[in-house]
């Protein structure tokens, strides 16, 4: 599959589900989230196709960064 697939809050809600979705169709993902506790999950079911990366959209540090 040629697109990777960048999904932000992907560890709760509708960015879980998205995120759920295309990582069932095989999508390579970029996956941002905010709390490193729900992380595990998505890098047992496959790390080689999952990239985690810490960001937060309303933090203005993540932003500039």
């Amino acid at each position: 599959m040629n697109k990777t697939i960048l999904i932000t809050g992907a560890t709760s809600g509708i960015g879980e589900a998205i995120a759920s979705n295309f990582f069932k169709k095989g999508y390579p993902l970029i996956l941002t989230y905010r709390k490193k506790s729900k992380i595990k999950e998505w890098q047992k079911n496959n790390p080689k196709y999952v990239k985690m990366i810490k960001f937060d959209l309303a933090n203005q540090n993540d932003l500039n960064k």
